[in-house]
């Protein structure tokens, strides 16, 4: 995907994330920086809900990881925890 170019490497002594989706999460380090990488594959998974819900909890006053960058038509996006 390119995200060794931007400087960012997942870090192997990371465990995964998982939920009861196609989802894969990644924890990934830029630098002093740590993000969480959210990857499905785009015929199981829409980008769009997993953003809505983010939004409306944001909303709410909850607190919800920050979408840095999205590709919705890959269903990837890197997060700021």
């Amino acid at each position: 995907m390119g995200v060794r170019r931007l400087g960012i490497r997942r870090k192997p002594d990371r465990a995964r994330l998982a939920d009861a989706s196609f989802r894969r999460y990644f924890r990934v380090t830029r630098g002093e920086d740590t993000y969480i990488v959210m990857d499905a594959p785009p015929e199981k998974e829409s980008l769009g809900p997993f953003l809505s819900v983010a939004k409306i909890l944001l909303g709410i006053g909850l607190n919800v990881p920050v979408v840095l960058a999205k590709i919705r038509s890959a269903a990837f996006c890197c997060c700021r925890t």
